[in-house]
């Protein structure tokens, strides 16, 4: 299922790419701002119809069956957050050519959450929740040092980023006093 939610999130930083990087390169101005503002509230109005819908939509659409995993899909959606959030920051490495700093990042964030999942599984004997945490965990902390990176290198960050802290906030807000 996120899956189909990452399609929607690569549709939409694909189509808006060429001008992310053309104003990079200082050949075209646009404004970041308003189109990320935008995203972050379509994001957060599918994740909100996404707590509230997942059992009955996958109901309907599983004939009843796997009717357990729309418990994962609004903790899941998470990472949909954290991934469109990095995008620019990963289209800036790529941009001004760190492409081995890009690397470096992403397999010491990835190394990590092996790590923190393989001692969850294997010493603690985590269950499923657990698994999903970690994956979630990963994704954060890969966001967390290429963002990082990138804001302490070129100094670029809007007002979006607090948008995007905003909508994420009141996902998971929702998402805990929903839980079930």
């Amino acid at each position: 299922y996120i899956g189909n939610f990452s399609m929607v999130d690569n549709a939409f930083f694909y189509s808006y790419l060429p001008s992310y990087m053309r104003m990079l390169n200082k050949e075209e101005k646009i404004d970041t701002f308003k189109i990320m503002l935008a995203w972050y509230c379509f994001l957060l109005c599918l994740g909100i119809c996404i707590i509230f819908f997942a059992k009955d939509v996958i109901g309907y659409l599983t004939h009843g069956k796997l009717t357990q995993s729309a418990e994962l899909v609004p903790l899941l959606f998470v990472l949909i957050f954290f991934k469109s959030n990095q995008r620019q920051y990963s289209s800036q490495l790529l941009c001004y050519k760190r492409n081995k700093e890009y690397a470096n990042l992403s397999v010491f964030a990835n190394i990590l959450g092996f790590l923190i999942l393989t001692i969850g599984v294997f010493v603690y004997d985590s269950g499923l929740y657990f698994i999903v945490f970690s994956y979630i965990l990963n994704v954060v902390l890969r966001n967390i040092f290429i963002k990082s990176y990138a804001i302490y290198k070129y100094r670029h960050v809007d007002i979006s980023e607090l948008f995007f802290i905003v909508s994420l906030a009141i996902y998971i807000f929702l998402l805990i006093i929903t839980w079930r």
